[in-house]
C-alpha cells in the first residue's frame, strides 16, 4: 500500500469568524503533542535546518524484513533495480511536522511524511470536513488542507472497487474515503499505478499547506479495508490484517 522502500521507491484562508474563547481539548493518553493544534494562525513554511554534525554509520552483517522483501521481488521480477532519490523537506507546525513535494496524476501537492503509517492519501475536491470535537459539519477551510486532488483532472487515475480507506490517529483525527491507483513522482522517482486513498470525509487539523500524507512504514499497517462502507470496518480486518 505504501510507496515502498523499493522505490522510496518510495492557502487556504482561515475562517473569518473565530470564537473569542479558543477550544482546549482534554489532554490525555489519546493525544500526541506533535499533532495538537499549536496555533490559530497559519505558520510560514520553513526549510529544514542542516548542521555540519556527522554520525558515522557501520554496516552490520544482518538482515531486515524490508531488504528481504526487496530481494524477493527482484528474484520474482517485481523490481529490477533499486533507485535512489532526494527531496527537500519543509518544516511546519514549529518543526513538529515535515512536508515534501509530490506530483500525483500531473497535479502538484505538499504532503506530510509519516514513518508510522503505510498509506498514501490525499484530500479530494468537495470533501466533507467534520469537527474533531463534536462531529458537526464544518466548512472545508476549517480542516486546513492544501490544494485538494481532483481525479477528474487526471487521465491516469483508476478507481479500486470494493475497497475503502479508514484511518484514525492518536489525537482523535480520522479520515475515510475510496481507494484508487495513480501515478506518483517524488524526488525524481516515479511510481506508476500506485495505490492510494482519496479522502472525502475528514476530521482533521491541518497546517494550511499539506494536501495529504505519505506513509513509509510496513504495508502490513495499511488502513485499506474490504467493502465500500467504512462504518462496517473492524479493527484487525484490514486487507493485510485479514489475510
Amino acid at each position: 500500500m505504501a510507496i515502498t522502500c523499493i522505490a522510496l521507491l518510495a492557502g487556504l484562508s482561515l475562517a473569518t469568524a473565530r470564537s473569542t474563547q479558543p477550544y482546549f481539548p482534554n489532554i490525555n493518553e489519546e493525544y500526541t503533542l506533535s499533532r495538537l493544534p499549536i496555533s490559530d494562525h497559519k505558520q510560514p513554511l520553513t526549510k529544514l535546518k542542516v548542521t555540519d554534525n556527522v554520525i558515522e554509520l557501520t554496516r552490520a552483517n544482518a538482515w531486515s524484513p524490508s531488504s528481504t522483501y526487496v530481494q524477493a521481488l527482484r528474484r520474482q521480477g517485481g523490481a529490477v533495480r533499486v533507485k535512489n532519490g532526494t527531496v527537500n523537506l519543509i518544516s511546519v507546525e514549529a518543526g513538529s511536522v515535515f512536508l515534501a513535494p509530490v506530483t500525483v496524476g500531473g497535479q502538484d501537492f505538499k504532503v506530510v511524511i509519516d514513518s508510522g503509517s503505510s498509506d498514501p492519501w490525499l484530500a479530494t475536491t468537495n470533501f466533507d470536513c467534520i469537527s474533531l470535537y463534536d462531529g458537526s459539519d464544518l466548512d472545508e477551510s476549517e480542516c486546513e488542507f492544501g490544494t485538494p486532488y481532483n481525479s477528474s483532472a487526471s487521465s491516469t487515475y483508476r478507481p479500486i472497487t470494493d475497497q475503502n480507506f479508514n484511518i484514525s490517529y492518536a489525537d482523535g483525527e480520522f479520515l475515510t474515503g475510496d481507494m484508487g491507483y495513480e501515478n506518483f513522482t517524488m524526488g525524481g522517482i516515479s511510481v506508476p499505478h500506485q495505490e492510494f486513498a482519496l479522502v472525502d470525509y475528514a476530521a482533521w487539523t491541518g497546517d494550511g499547506y499539506s494536501s495529504g500524507l505519505i506513509g513509509f512504514a510496513s504495508r502490513t499497517l495499511t488502513s485499506a479495508y474490504p467493502g465500500n462502507d467504512p462504518t462496517q470496518d473492524r479493527g484487525g480486518q484490514s486487507l493485510m490484517g485479514k489475510y
